[in-house]
């Protein structure tokens, strides 16, 4: 679960000369996607908002959750509501300790109505005093002063930038359209700064021009354009659907909803653009104006490996919030699915297309192949064939005359494991990998799926989050800067990169020192360097992310509990889990196939060795081994 491959850094962003370097940096990062799902320590309003739930569902006559789950939200909470920084924490302090004060006692609080009705209250005003503009603005300026400060690693500006973002979801502004908006205004686009001020663009003025604006007054706009409220806005959204057919080329299914086959929808696009830039919006609704999007061209390669069985639907939306408009549409367009056929299987794949009155768009269809239902672009697939050499499962595979029940057995987690990957519900595929896991470890009797994975993944878990973090670090130091003298042990190819561990943990700090003092990358390398230096600060590191191990597995039995009894759940409070999830589920299967293609009676003599194997490395360590050398002269984990 590497926080450092987020994002890569280039020498400039803006074309504007005036901009300081820390503003590019800052602009880079914008640029790139920000998983709110991502952290082992989740951002407070997201551990505030499961919260919310779970003392709402007690409040009103559910069930209190299990005392090991109130436990673990005490512990999630603990961690996300530590002191903010100096900005945020003068706004919000006050109600964040008002909160952090009831923590000792919250397993017993929500235990009953009356007790989680306390606790929802101090949850509540957080949450408000959060979403508040000034709350925002406090927030932001501690964005601008983390990216100004030297030494700061990626988690922590990503650490940073999450909280603004999920204030904002708080607010119901999206993310991306703000941090766009952001970015022309730091750039100077006349277009951008006369919207953030409330003026009209000059006449004969293009939008991207230079306005003249001064650095400090731009500055001081973007505090403006984050801090904004949402706007309700019209919107038409495009999804695509996966196992659907029509019996004609354009279905209208009341008056938003309109089905379209994939040749029927390109020419609809067509129609639309009339060959120019502008998608002209047909006027259902005539307050929804054209907006301006990239050529048709770019939207037809857009969709163009999208199977030509797929049917789009044009959902038209009235007063919506621009952060909400692609998943209302996808309720919508569900539920109107199930109000006609309750049994029908029409998939809906991941992306949407977007056009919003509030001058507004988005797009990005993520095509059958690639989307919630698993498959995989053919090109892709090509590659991991011609990589595949001599991989002991094809073998397994081919050998059909020679299969035991154990090797069939093996394939078919295989195909659970597709199944699960198909699955659309985050909520849905947690409780199918647990009871995957609770199928495929040994465990006794009395044991719970959690005390096998505990007991069987947990250090294998933590030494592949550590070598994750190593590969993610020199796969960066490998490209900056490029005149670099010493070896990562790198080697880029076509689609992937490799990475020699040993060589890297030995030659990180001499790389480190070749980076310019007080950059990101060098604050990165070096905290590695602090966990690699000796065997004893590696075998503290592979504790700490034991400790990340159990918090993870404590919050996803807490939504897997949740989900199984009926109780709402924050999805990025599930998505949080779901990498961790899927990764013990591939390391279970690693560990089936490796029982078959090395012939061992068990299951568990297979998961034995390895947890000895690793207890052995640790011992190594803690007598002063450095973890290269350990890992050069160490049988390789399946």
């Amino acid at each position: 679960m590497s926080r450092r491959a987020q994002f890569t850094f280039s020498s400039t962003y803006s074309e504007s000369s005036d901009v300081p370097p820390w503003v590019d940096a800052l602009l880079v990062v914008l640029a790139a996607d920000l998983d709110p799902s991502d952290p082992v320590v989740l951002s407070p309003v997201y551990a505030l908002r499961e919260a919310r739930l779970i003392a709402r569902s007690v409040v009103g006559g559910a069930p209190a959750p299990w005392p090991a789950d109130r436990t673990s939200l005490r512990v999630d909470l603990g961690s996300s509501l530590k002191p903010f920084e100096s900005n945020l924490e003068r706004e919000a302090g006050v109600a964040r300790k008002a909160v952090a004060s009831q923590l000792e006692s919250l397993p017993e609080e929500l235990a009953s109505p009356p007790g989680a009705n306390l606790f929802l209250g101090s949850v509540e005003a957080l949450l408000d005093v959060l979403a508040s503009e000034s709350a925002v603005r406090a927030a932001w300026q501690d964005v601008k002063a983390a990216f100004q400060a030297p030494g700061k690693t990626q988690a922590d500006l990503q650490d940073a930038l999450l909280i603004v973002s999920s204030q904002l979801d708080l607010r119901g502004v999206d993310w991306n359209e703000r941090t766009r908006r952001v970015t022309r205004v730091y750039a100077d686009w006349i277009g951008e700064i006369c919207r953030a001020r409330g003026e009209q663009l000059p006449p004969g003025k293009i939008p991207t021009e230079g306005s003249g604006t001064s650095f400090e007054e731009r500055d001081q706009l973007s505090d403006d354009v984050i801090a904004a409220p949402a706007q309700q806005t019209d919107a038409i959204v495009h999804l695509a659907l996966g196992d659907a057919t029509l019996p004609q080329g354009q279905l209208s299914v009341g008056s938003r909803v309109t089905l379209y086959t994939y040749p029927e929808w390109l020419r609809c696009f067509a129609e639309e653009n009339s060959g120019t830039d502008q998608l002209n919006i047909p006027p259902e609704r005539p307050n929804i104006p054209h907006e301006m999007v990239e050529h048709r061209e770019t939207m037809r390669k857009l969709v163009s490996r999208i199977d030509e069985a797929t049917v789009f639907a044009r959902i038209v939306l009235a007063d919506v919030s621009p952060a909400r408009a692609a998943s209302t549409a996808r309720t919508v367009l569900r539920d109107v699915l199930d109000v006609v056929d309750v049994n029908n299987t029409w998939t809906i794949y991941d992306g949407h297309f977007v056009a919003l009155d509030a001058g507004y768009s988005s797009r990005g269809f993520t095509t059958a192949e690639d989307s919630a239902s698993g498959h995989r672009n053919a090109g892709w697939t090509a590659r991991r064939l011609e990589s595949a050499g001599t991989d002991e499962r094809v073998e397994l595979a081919a050998d059909h005359a020679g299969r035991s029940a154990a090797v069939d057995q093996a394939f078919d987690e295989i195909r659970w494991l597709a199944s699960v990957s198909r699955t659309p519900d985050p909520g849905h595929r947690l409780l199918l990998v647990a009871s995957a896991l609770e199928r495929i470890l040994p465990r006794r009797s009395s044991e719970r799926w959690g005390d096998a994975v505990n007991q069987h993944l947990r250090r294998w878990w933590s030494e592949n989050a550590a070598t994750d973090e190593v590969f993610a670090c020199a796969t960066n130091l490998s490209w900056f800067p490029r005149s670099n003298t010493t070896n990562i042990g790198v080697a880029i190819g076509s689609d992937t990169a490799t990475v020699n561990l040993p060589t890297a943990v030995r030659n990180l700090a001499s790389r480190a020192r070749e980076l310019p003092a007080g950059s990101v990358l060098r604050a990165d390398a070096e905290e590695l360097v602090g966990y690699v230096s000796t065997g004893t600060r590696t075998v503290a590191w592979f504790r700490s992310l034991d400790q990340d191990f159990d918090r993870l597995l404590q919050r996803w039995r807490r939504q897997r509990n949740a989900i199984t009894h009926g109780t709402p759940v924050d999805p990025v409070v599930v998505g949080s889990v779901s990498q961790f999830a899927n990764t013990l589920h591939h390391m279970a299967i690693n560990a089936v196939f490796s029982t078959v293609a090395d012939r061992k009676p068990r299951l568990s003599t297979v998961l034995q060795t390895i947890n000895n194997d690793l207890e052995l490395r640790r011992a190594r360590l803690a007598d002063g081994e450095n973890w290269g050398d350990v890992l050069e002269h160490s049988e390789r984990l399946p």
